[in-house]
């Protein structure tokens, strides 16, 4: 009983410490960073032979000085940093825009790379003295109420049209989907006219 009696009781404790860690709060937040760049640590990570870890541009960088870059001790060579590298993938935190519905928990290091590309970032109004912020909808009905824009027209793939823009900050939007062929035709511009 001794191995299978354990199985239940490890998966438990494994579910219930994964469940912990998921809440602990990095109190040291320098550790996660790269200490030549600054920049926060993602795969591939190398460690010299003190532990003293580096990201993969910067290892590139001193491996030609032959010294780590803390403890000036020689090193032949930068090792991979297997632990740390899972270490990093398992942290995650929540997408600065989880107020704004967006439910994504990408890893600590890839958390700027996906606000660059949230679709629940919240967008401001271009029109002056205005201090409207909210989703890409909610703007779009702020264009309409605030303003009396037009605020949509929808346009088949391949199709031209003729939009007629008052005098002022004029902002257009294109949203794309998809085609049968996985093409897809983005096009997106901003203009001043005063004409």
């Amino acid at each position: 009983m001794g191995s299978s009696g354990s199985r239940p009781a490890s998966a438990a404790a494994a579910a219930a410490g994964a469940e912990a860690v998921a809440y602990v709060a990095a109190e040291d937040a320098d550790a996660l960073e790269c200490g030549v760049c600054f920049h926060p640590l993602k795969p591939p990570i190398f460690q010299c032979d003190e532990g003293h870890v580096v990201c993969s541009l910067c290892h590139y960088k001193l491996a030609p000085t032959g010294k780590c870059h803390v403890c000036g001790i020689a090193t032949r060579n930068y090792h991979r940093c297997h632990a740390m590298e899972r270490l990093l993938k398992s942290i995650r935190v929540s997408c600065p825009n989880a107020v704004h519905g967006c439910g994504a928990r990408p890893a600590y290091y890839a958390q700027h790379d996906h606000c660059q590309t949230c679709p629940h970032a919240p967008c401001r109004c271009p029109g002056k003295d205005c201090n409207f912020l909210g989703l890409t909808e909610a703007l779009l009905d702020h264009f309409t109420s605030a303003y009396g824009w037009p605020s949509t027209t929808k346009i088949s793939a391949f199709e031209t049209c003729c939009i007629r823009l008052p005098d002022g900050f004029n902002f257009i939007l294109a949203d794309c989907t998809e085609d049968d062929d996985h093409l897809t035709t983005t096009s997106s511009s901003c203009r001043t006219s005063s004409s």
